[in-house]
Formats: C-alpha cells, structure tokens, sequence
C-alpha cells in the first residue's frame, strides 16, 4: 500500500526530465534533455554481475541511444560500442532498440567506461576528396586509351 502511495505522489508532483533544469557541462553551457539535441549519455553506476559482465547504468541526458552505436569516452578517449541495450527491472533486463533522453539504461560489457563518466557520439566529418575532378573513360576502346587521353 505504501508503495502505491508513494509512487503515485511522485508521478503527480515530481518534474519529468524536459521540465527540470537543463544539465551543465564542464564549461558551464546548459545541455537541455531534448531528443533531437546531440547525444549525451552519464554513467553513474557500474555493477559487476556474475556469469555476465559489467553492467554500466546510464542516463541519456540529452539525444538518444541506439543498439550498435559507436560512442566515445570524455575522459578516457576510448570508442565503446553498445552492443546490447537494456531498461532494467530490478534484476530482470527488457532489451530495447533505443533510448531517448530522460531514459535510464544499462549496456553490457563497456570496457573503459566507469562510474562519473561521460559519453558522446564519435564525430565523423567528411575528408577532403583527394582528387576534385573524376574522370570517366566515354570510349571503351582498351586499357591504354585512358592513358593515352590524360
């Protein structure tokens, strides 16, 4: 009974995760939990479990979270993959493709990631093209006539 009562207090007073106060990074700029913002993610805890591996529970504080993403560590620099993704009740795991900000989730096995730790997309920028101009052979005589006409 109390437990209901206690539950039902909380969803009625307490703010969700889009109507609290945006997090702070380390340079002091706000991070707002908005899905469609940069991924963020916070590791507070870290649990070894018997048989299966450590378990690194995390907020998405802003973002989402996707099974197969690759993510960097702020700290550290290590690329850590999310192979497996997990809500967790109390010690029976529900696997989930995806996780949005607000959410808490735990990953299995992320190797150089701890408690207090950060974690952000890897950013892929495009290289600059080696070569600017692409030629195309419009006469497919032989091998030597591309030579030929360079």
């Amino acid at each position: 009974m109390g437990t209901g009562r206690m539950m039902g207090f909380i969803d009625n007073v307490a703010l969700t995760p889009r109507e609290a106060k945006p997090e702070l990074s380390t340079d002091g700029k706000e991070i707002p939990c908005d899905p469609k913002k940069p991924t963020v993610l916070f590791v507070f805890k870290s649990h070894l479990e018997p048989n299966l591996g450590k378990l690194s529970f995390f907020k998405v504080i802003s973002g989402e979270v996707t099974t197969n993403s690759e993510l960097v560590n702020s700290q550290t620099g290590a690329i850590e993959r999310i192979h497996q993704l997990f809500i967790m009740d109390g010690k029976i795991r529900n696997a989930v493709d995806k996780l949005v900000a607000g959410d808490i989730g735990a990953p299995l096995k992320l190797k150089d990631t701890y408690s207090n730790q950060h974690v952000f997309p890897i950013a892929k920028p495009f290289a600059n093209p080696l070569a600017p101009v692409i030629v195309i052979k419009s006469n497919p005589v032989g091998p030597d006539s591309l030579v030929k006409s360079i």
